[in-house]
């Protein structure tokens, strides 16, 4: 189970245990347009961005756990957690004329979606 299997606002995840449990989903509050990139932050979310993470980030990792490579759905489970838990995501955003680019660290709560 990665989580993705979703019904309304309730979602699967399978416990340490090895047990298929029924969850309130709650994530990081970001939409991608790939695996990597950000295509926006839902609303309610901003606030726990901080405005730090905004459309067109690329996604490093969360959890100090990469990406890349990742399908949607592995992604997908990644950002899921235990809702009020902090998560680690970095990015990587690409400077205005695109001749540089800045790594950001940023803490996220994971809230309800």
């Amino acid at each position: 189970m990665d989580g993705r299997r979703v019904a309304g606002r309730w979602g699967w995840r399978e416990s340490a245990e090895g047990v298929t449990e029924r969850m309130l989903l709650t994530g990081v509050g970001l939409n991608f347009k790939s695996t990597r990139l950000v295509h926006s932050v839902k609303p309610g979310y901003e606030e726990a961005t901080a405005g730090l993470v905004r459309s067109g980030d690329v996604l490093v990792s969360i959890d100090w756990q990469a990406v890349d490579g990742l399908s949607q759905d592995k992604l997908a489970a990644v950002c899921l957690g235990p809702e009020g838990s902090v998560c680690q995501v970095c990015i990587l955003r690409i400077c205005a004329r695109g001749s540089s680019t800045e790594e950001r660290h940023v803490s996220i709560t994971r809230k309800k979606l």
